[in-house]
């Protein structure tokens, strides 16, 4: 995970000290840039859950690989950057350790900077997709 200039780590599981950038995804980060307004973050990610979504940026389709370290239901939606549901990309049962692909053809009234989450069980894994007109 990238993180813009400005941050420190404040805490890390593993005891990391150095910049975000090199450190896991449960780091804690705080703000730098302004001492009296620090702002710290949880960086939390659901690490039995996968997702790659690409191309990203993408033009007019998206290809989604889902894995999961549980087998069960799972979902797949995207949202709009104002936190809008658009469109429930997959809904169905996921085997545990395989790779899921789900291919999707953006229709023109989507094609935006979009958000996906994806669920199975308690898990929850998002991360965002830019599209290229933008």
């Amino acid at each position: 995970m990238k993180f813009g200039d400005g941050f420190n780590v404040i805490a890390s599981k593993d005891g990391c000290t150095s910049s975000p950038t090199r450190c896991p995804e449960d780091a804690l980060v705080q703000r730098s840039d302004d001492a009296a307004r620090s702002i710290s973050a949880q960086i939390t990610s659901s690490a039995s859950t996968k997702v790659l979504a690409f191309p990203n940026p993408y033009s007019d389709h998206i290809k989604f690989n889902l894995k999961s370290d549980i087998s069960g239901h799972g979902s797949l939606e995207l949202y709009n950057m104002i936190g809008q549901k658009v469109k429930n990309v997959f809904q169905g049962y996921i085997e545990k350790g395989q790779v899921r692909t789900i291919d999707f053809s953006v229709p023109y009234s989507l094609r935006t900077n979009l958000v996906y989450v994806f669920r199975i069980g308690d898990q929850r894994t998002t991360g965002k997709i830019i599209n290229l007109s933008k």
